[in-house]
């Protein structure tokens, strides 16, 4: 398996943008826009 998918905090970032707002996730990306 590979490391970013085996990865739990990938596993989260997924999850989480479901939950959480979209900008949540472009932080962890690249940051605020």
């Amino acid at each position: 398996a590979t490391t970013c998918d085996s990865s739990p905090l990938h596993h989260y970032q997924r999850r989480f943008s479901q939950d959480a707002a979209p900008q949540y996730v472009d932080v962890s990306a690249g940051g605020p826009k």
